[in-house]
């Protein structure tokens, strides 16, 4: 048996990345992505698809890798694929970029702008069978 170090974490790695979560972070991670899960209505913050506890992540607004903290006014649910191509961008570029596409974009920020317009045209008219419904009764 050899002994063990205490090696202290630096805040950033040499080569630019965030300092690897720890197991608090992580634990705290979990909390404030579900919580964002129920004030965004288990719905993607991007691409609006219906999520649940097992299928969302934890997306920082203010990236990471800008200095974005890991608390909970910096952290939304969103679903893997709008996550992963979200990558280092701000929210609001990416939404941007979700709602018009360029025509050279690529095909997973594509793919985000489809679930964006089925998702949200999905809302759209659930909401006008709502109103049919509340008006016959």
């Amino acid at each position: 048996m050899g002994t063990r170090r205490n090696i202290a974490i630096p805040e950033q790695h040499p080569n630019g990345l965030p300092a690897p979560l720890g197991p608090k972070e992580r634990v705290w991670l979990k909390v404030f992505r579900t919580t964002a899960l129920t004030k965004q209505g288990s719905r993607c913050i991007y691409c609006r698809e219906p999520l649940t506890c097992a299928t969302a992540t934890a997306d920082h607004v203010h990236p990471r890798i800008k200095g974005g903290p890991t608390a909970p006014e910096n952290i939304k649910a969103a679903c893997q694929p709008c996550n992963l191509t979200k990558g280092s961008m701000t929210e609001n570029r990416f939404k941007q970029l979700i709602r018009a596409p360029a025509q050279d974009a690529n095909l997973y920020l594509r793919l985000a702008h489809i679930r964006w317009r089925l998702w949200t045209r999905e809302l759209q008219a659930e909401k006008r069978i709502l109103a049919m419904v509340n008006q016959v009764a």
